[in-house]
């Protein structure tokens, strides 16, 4: 989980659309507590 607070804190405007995958990704995860 501290690896996904720490690479998936903020959302920035210049992310590409797989990296904004990743994030939305990796925010459900923190959700869900996965």
């Amino acid at each position: 989980m501290r690896w996904l607070e720490d690479n998936f804190q903020t959302i920035e405007a210049s992310m590409s659309d797989v990296e904004k995958e990743q994030f939305t990704g990796a925010f459900i995860l923190r959700l869900i507590g996965g």
